[in-house]
C-alpha cells in the first residue's frame, strides 16, 4: 500500500473531510484514526501495526506543514475523470452569474468545490450551460488540494482587488454635491458592508 506523506496526494474532496474530522474530534489519537481511516479507505484496527505506525509516520510529515499552493499564473486546462476542464483567469471575460455566484459562494470559505465550479468550465461549454454541475463539483473533489487552493488564492485576491476599486467609486460618489441623504445613507451602509469584507480576507 502506497503511503501517503503529501499533501499532494490529497484530493480536495479528502482535505474537506479533514477539516470535519477537526472539528468534530478533541482526542489526538482518535483524530489521527479517524484521517487514516478515510484517506485509505480501511479500518486501522483491523491492519498490522507496523502498517498503522508507517502511516501516521507519513501523516507526521506533512500533516503539521502549509499547503504548497500551486502559483496560477495563466489559463489553463484540468482533465479530471477524462473530462477536460478550462480555467481562465481573466475575470473581465465573466458573465455577470459567474461573478455573482463567485462572490455568494466565497462567503463561505470552505465551498472550495462551489467556488471552482464557477471558474473551471467544461471545454467547449459555458459557465452552467449544457452540462451537469453537481458531475463537475464532484470531479473538483477528486483535484489534489494544493491545485484547488492556488485557484481559489488567485480568484479572492483578484476579488479583494475588485471591492478596493468599489470602495473608491464609492467613496467618490458620497463626496458628490448632487448625492441625497438618502441615497448617502445607502452608499455608507455598502461601505461598511465592503470594508468589512476586506477585513475578513475574502470576498462577501
Amino acid at each position: 500500500m502506497k503511503i501517503i506523506n503529501s499533501w499532494r496526494q490529497v484530493t480536495l474532496s479528502q482535505f474537506t473531510e479533514i477539516l470535519k474530522l477537526q472539528s468534530e474530534n478533541q482526542d489526538a489519537a482518535k483524530f489521527t484514526q479517524k484521517v487514516i481511516e478515510h484517506l485509505y479507505g480501511i479500518d486501522p484496527l483491523t491492519i498490522p501495526y507496523t502498517e498503522y505506525l508507517s502511516m501516521i509516520r507519513g501523516l507526521n510529515e506533512f500533516f503539521d506543514k502549509p499547503i504548497a499552493e500551486q502559483k496560477i499564473t495563466s489559463n489553463g486546462c484540468y482533465t479530471i475523470n477524462g473530462t477536460t476542464y478550462r480555467l481562465d483567469i481573466n475575470p473581465q471575460s465573466f458573465t455577470t452569474a459567474q461573478y455573482i455566484d463567485f462572490t455568494n459562494f466565497a462567503k463561505e470559505p470552505s465551498r472550495y468545490a462551489d467556488m471552482l465550479s464557477v471558474v473551471l468550465i467544461p471545454d467547449g461549454h459555458l459557465y452552467n450551460d449544457g452540462y451537469d454541475m453537481e458531475k463537475t463539483k464532484a470531479d473538483i473533489g477528486a483535484m489534489p488540494v494544493d491545485n484547488v487552493l492556488g485557484i481559489v488564492s488567485f480568484f479572492q485576491e483578484w476579488s479583494k482587488a475588485s471591492i478596493k476599486t468599489i470602495l473608491r467609486f464609492l467613496t467618490k460618489q458620497m463626496k458628490s454635491k448632487k448625492t441625497s441623504r438618502k441615497t448617502m445613507r445607502k452608499l455608507k451602509q455598502e461601505i461598511n458592508r465592503l470594508s468589512q469584507c476586506m477585513e475578513l480576507s475574502h470576498s462577501c
